[in-house]
């Protein structure tokens, strides 16, 4: 699943073509057996939570159709600093009270990252939207 992640994650990085200083959250999270419903839900209800923050960085979410991680759902919010990211104690602590309050009681597991998107290292040239769906190869070794 790591491996999965990281691999997801530098696509959709690339894809989404931040500069180099820009950081990507990134969740993957497996809802409880039968209950995916449940957790688009719950989702759909923590959205509302940033909406009336107003939260201007953007959630993009995927859900895995293909691979060792079917089923589950990555959800990705990019193009801050760390910077921006500082200074945000109250908001963290309200937002995690939410989370607990909706999405925790639909979700089995759920594992966080913080990525930042390589220039350096990347290939194809930076896109400026995120495409509609996205294809990654897994590389176990």
């Amino acid at each position: 699943m790591r491996k999965t992640g990281c691999l997801t994650l530098f696509l959709l990085c690339a894809s989404l073509g931040w500069a180099e200083d820009k950081v990507c959250s990134v969740n993957v999270v497996t809802p409880k057996p039968g209950g995916a419903k449940q957790w688009e839900e719950a989702r759909k209800q923590h959205n509302k939570f940033h909406a009336a923050e107003k939260d201007k960085v953007a959630i993009m979410i995927w859900s895995i159709t293909a691979g060792s991680a079917t089923g589950n759902y990555l959800t990705v919010s990019c193009g801050q600093t760390w910077k921006d990211m500082d200074g945000k104690d109250a908001f963290e602590q309200r937002d995690e009270a939410d989370r607990q309050k909706t999405i925790t009681p639909a979700a089995a597991s759920s594992q966080a990252a913080y990525w930042i998107y390589r220039a350096d290292m990347s290939s194809a040239p930076e896109p400026t939207t995120p495409g509609k769906m996205m294809t990654s190869v897994d590389y176990i070794l």
